[in-house]
């Protein structure tokens, strides 16, 4: 995904979107947050609110960057709807 999902033409607009952290789970030193995550499987995606809660969604694998655009914009929906309905 990092390769040729994250820069395809259908992802790319909604890049700033968002803000992008990796974590490698094989650095012992990030077993804790990994731990705290539920990290089970490579790519593993958590969309977090601006507080950190993982409220919005978690995938687990990769997609094709079509359905990735996809997901991302349902996620961009339900952080609006969240937003104004708090």
């Amino acid at each position: 995904m990092k390769n040729e999902v994250y820069p395809s033409s259908e992802v790319r607009p909604l890049q700033d979107k968002f803000n992008w952290a990796y974590l490698d789970i094989d650095n012992e030193a990030n077993s804790q947050l990994a731990d705290g995550f539920r990290v089970g499987s490579i790519p593993y995606i958590v969309f977090v609110n601006a507080e950190g809660t993982t409220v919005l969604n978690v995938q687990q694998g990769g997609s094709p960057p079509k359905e990735f655009a996809k997901e991302l914009t349902r996620v961009l929906q339900r952080a609006e709807r969240a937003k104004t309905a708090g």
